[in-house]
């Protein structure tokens, strides 16, 4: 029997703080019941008033379950089976607490092609949608889904549409479409009666999910670098990029690569380009030479600068590693002055030179008298004897230096 019911659209949440979950990570869908009650679908005809309930249903995670084929039918399922009741179903979503987030129900309007439409919001945490109606007049029989997951592989669907067949509620007997029939006692399971009975295999109706609101751009990684050991010169520098979170798809990030010294190999420094996958991370490396020249330690710096999908980190964007030189210093000959330090006379000159008179004459500068007629003609005194001194040859240390 159809209950005429208000037209009635609501959501509403049921644990306190639960209005936060609308948030960026939330999406709206429409879906769209339209009912396919034909004579294709009971090839005997259709009954008097053959109509569809009140869709009810509800948004919600997995820890909770509302009705599943095989199953026993919980009261409320059996209210709406048997009479179109959605009061009784309306008190199990409530009581399922935060495991439901939004209740879901619409009126239908008369006849077995009749559709309605119900716009509701579903997050990553309630991605799941279990929607039911009776078909009307029978004694238990209902279609609907259970439990239909709106997101696969961490991604919002675009569109899905379900078609669907006829239950047998397991909680009242009757093979005809009429109402007020005895329960079934022991009650019975939930089971699939399309292609038995009144039944064809064809669908009685179908829901069509459409996104409504995309979902928004998630925010891009941010990647960060890190070096490895210490090398020596000839050896792979090594660094890692780390994303965070882990992009969806890969992401192409630009680093520059600089030296303090003269250690990369050619074509090693300037701009790399690195892929980064959906593991969050990737290396790559540095190669240095290892050539004869003594030089001071260096080190390879790898920085990352920005690009299209993702963002350098703020505090480590850059890493260094140390490059070890493995030349040995060349021995120390003094270029300004060769000459032996043993002896340091100057060789263009041998002249002693703790007496720089010239050993050609001999005669003290101070006294120029002539040595041939050392007498001075208008002193009638003779001159007192002059006496020089002359020193010998160069001498080492040790040795006896000779004065005459």
């Amino acid at each position: 029997m159809r209950k005429n019911k208000s037209l009635v659209i609501s959501a509403f949440l049921f644990a306190l703080g639960q209005a936060t979950l609308a948030n960026a990570q939330s999406v709206t869908y429409r879906v769209t019941f339209e009912g396919k009650w034909t004579t294709a679908v009971t090839p005997g005809g259709l009954p008097s008033g053959a109509h569809f309930s009140p869709l009810i249903g509800a948004v919600h995670n997995n820890q909770v379950t509302f009705w599943s084929s095989g199953g026993t039918a919980s009261a409320g399922i059996e209210s709406m089976a048997e009479i179109g009741g959605t009061d009784t179903l309306r008190g199990e979503i409530g009581s399922a607490g935060s495991n439901a987030h939004t209740v879901l129900e619409k009126s239908v309007p008369f006849g077995g092609t009749a559709s309605a439409t119900i716009e509701f919001t579903v997050t990553p945490d309630h991605p799941l949608v279990t929607l039911v109606t009776m078909v009307a007049p029978s004694p238990d029989w209902f279609t609907g889904v259970a439990g239909l997951s709106l997101r696969e592989g961490g991604s919002w669907l675009d569109s899905r549409t379900v078609n669907l067949f006829p239950y047998d509620a397991g909680t009242e007997d009757g093979a005809e479409f009429s109402l007020s029939n005895p329960s079934t006692s022991p009650q019975g399971v939930i089971t699939s009666i399309g292609g038995t009975g009144k039944f064809s295999n064809e669908p009685i109706a179908t829901l069509t999910f459409t996104l409504q609101t995309p979902p928004p751009d998630p925010d891009p990684p941010v990647v960060s670098v890190s070096g490895g050991a210490a090398v020596t010169e000839g050896g792979d520098a090594t660094f890692t990029l780390t994303a965070s979170p882990a992009p969806s798809a890969a992401v192409t990030v630009n680093v520059g690569v600089t030296q303090t010294g003269d250690f990369a190999s050619i074509g090693q420094t300037g701009t790399r380009t690195v892929s980064v996958g959906t593991t969050g991370t990737a290396t790559f490396t540095v190669g240095t030479v290892d050539d004869d020249a003594d030089e001071s330690n260096g080190r390879v710096t790898a920085t990352v600068t920005g690009g299209a999908g993702y963002s350098p980190h703020a505090q480590n964007a850059a890493a260094s590693v140390a490059v070890a030189d493995n030349d040995d210093a060349p021995d120390l000959v003094d270029p300004v002055d060769p000459v032996d330090p043993v002896d340091p006379v100057d060789p263009v000159d041998p002249v002693d030179p703790v007496d720089p008179v010239d050993p050609v004459d001999p005669v003290d500068p101070v006294d120029p008298v002539d040595p041939v007629d050392p007498v001075d003609p208008t002193d009638p005194e003779p001159d007192p004897p002059v006496v020089s001194v002359s020193g010998g040859d160069a001498v080492t240390e040790g040795g006896a230096a000779l004065l005459r």
